[in-house]
């Protein structure tokens, strides 16, 4: 089991902000006093009222809100590559900045689902 303590963060991501699994783990987290922040295209949503901070990717999704960026691809790929992406770009600076080895990493790395 990966430790986890208070004040740990929580990273939760829903194209719909409506997710239950998502917003369950989310609630869940803060109930025992994770920091949460998300990522939607929906700051209005279930996933945005529990979280401490929401990061809004207004690209496209299968929901198609009107706020959202246009594509053509199918359903939420859109959105899918933004997070992928940005999350990405997060990550590699901060281990580059922090100079924090991939077994540092993966040793914090948690999966509550």
């Amino acid at each position: 089991m990966i430790p986890y303590a208070k004040g740990d963060l929580i990273i939760a991501i829903s194209g719909s902000g409506s997710t239950k699994s998502v917003i369950a783990v989310a609630a869940k987290g803060r109930e025992v006093g994770y920091k949460v922040f998300s990522i939607t295209p929906n700051d209005q949503s279930d996933l945005a009222n529990v979280s401490h901070e929401v990061l809004v990717i207004p690209a496209a999704t299968k929901n198609r809100l009107d706020h959202e960026t246009k594509s053509v691809q199918p359903l939420s790929a859109l959105f899918d590559q933004c997070v992928h992406v940005l999350c990405d770009a997060v990550c590699l600076d901060y281990s580059l900045t922090e100079s924090i080895s991939h077994e540092r990493t993966y040793s914090k790395h948690s999966n509550v689902e």
